[in-house]
């Protein structure tokens, strides 16, 4: 393996995103097989804690160019010999941080997102950085020594924006099963609801792009058979409690915020529920069958499908449909065989994602971008 402090990992800052999530787990599973990784931050705040057997570097950089000096200044002092970034903006960092570099630190650029995004999606900001990184995500990607892709999805969408399928581009599932998950699971609750209904869980953050809106429609079909309950906080709280009342479900739904554990209030679950308008790579669903709980999810591009097989360790219903998805939440909470037989599929689809069979490919990756750096000085 490459030797201590060799390899970096760079980060905007902790935030509860799945990006976070995924980095820390890749981190923790890196440091069980002894590496010794640095994570670099541009700011300090975020609601996840840094590991505490890690070294954590807080660059206090507040705006691209900041980040850039500050990110480059630390590559020069520290030499890695593999910098791994993350996301469309901090990939272009990076890119610019390392500048000209025979010989130099390899760069790996992971995705979690579909990159055709930024031109075709118009949810995406026009702000004049976002054309910046718009024009730059070709030339960036190409000059990558590594592209990560996290799914079949991602690795299609690289190769439309590069104009071919690239040998750079490796598909490597994350490590989302870590070995302390049932632990965590395991511990109370605070503030919980009342359990005298079923509970039907959902998590992510409060936002358009996780249509609750269509969850909500669905629950109110089922008459006073389960709460529902939201973990995770943002801008559509106050819309989604209101809308609740409309329905007249407001007292069976329990909206408790961003939680730092959220494996406690899916393992509680009797279904966790999934509307997203799309989806790369959904790591709750893998966390929920790890958990032995039951998933319902739309069929939205690109990411459910790639870990759900319909009927055997989950159900996908049709997207933005919250009829399809009332009765498929409904047949998990009334057919007690068809309830176990999900949780048993999803226990052995969730194996796949476990550190011990995906951290290995991470390790081979890293190790062949160290020797190749060695080879170029």
């Amino acid at each position: 393996m490459t030797s201590a402090g060799n390899i970096i990992f760079y980060l905007d800052r902790l935030g509860a995103g799945g990006v976070e999530r995924i980095t820390l787990n890749l981190l923790d599973g890196l440091t069980a097989r002894g590496w010794h990784p640095t994570l670099v931050l541009n700011q300090g705040q975020g609601d996840l804690a840094a590991p505490d057997n890690v070294e954590t570097i807080v660059l206090d950089a507040r705006s691209f160019a900041g980040s850039v000096r500050a990110l480059g200044s630390l590559v020069a002092r520290r030499q890695p010999a593999v910098l791994v970034s993350q996301r469309a903006y901090l990939n272009l960092v990076s890119a610019l941080a390392l500048g000209p570099r025979p010989g130099g630190p390899r760069l790996v650029l992971t995705e979690h997102s579909l990159l055709t995004r930024w031109w075709t999606d118009a949810r995406v900001p026009k702000r004049r950085a976002d054309q910046v990184v718009r024009r730059a995500l070709p030339l960036v990607y190409r000059r990558a020594d590594a592209l990560v892709a996290i799914s079949h999805g991602i690795a299609a969408d690289h190769a439309r924006v590069l104009g071919r399928f690239d040998p750079k581009i490796r598909l490597l599932h994350n490590p989302i099963v870590a070995p302390t998950l049932l632990q965590r699971a395991d511990e109370p609750l605070i503030g919980a609801p009342p359990t005298d209904l079923p509970w039907i869980v959902a998590v992510g953050r409060l936002d358009t792009e996780k249509n609750l809106g269509a969850l909500l429609n669905a629950f109110a079909m089922l008459a006073p058979a389960a709460r529902l309950v939201l973990v995770g906080d943002g801008p559509q709280r106050a819309l989604l409690k209101e809308r609740a009342r409309e329905l007249g479900v407001a007292d069976r739904l329990h909206v408790v915020g961003f939680q730092t554990n959220p494996y406690a209030w899916i393992r509680r679950a009797a279904v966790l529920a999934m509307s997203s308008l799309f989806e790369t790579f959904p790591t709750v669903l893998v966390e929920a069958m790890a958990l032995g709980t039951p998933v319902v999810s739309f069929d939205c591009p690109e990411g459910p499908r790639e870990i759900i097989t319909n009927g055997t360790n989950g159900l996908l219903v049709r997207p933005e449909d919250p009829n399809h998805l009332a009765r498929a939440i409904a047949a998990v909470l009334e057919d007690k065989t068809l309830a176990l037989h999900l949780r048993r599929g999803g226990l052995v689809r969730a194996a796949d994602f476990a550190y011990a069979r995906t951290v290995p490919a991470y390790e081979a990756l890293f190790e062949e971008m160290a020797a190749r750096r060695r080879i170029a000085r």
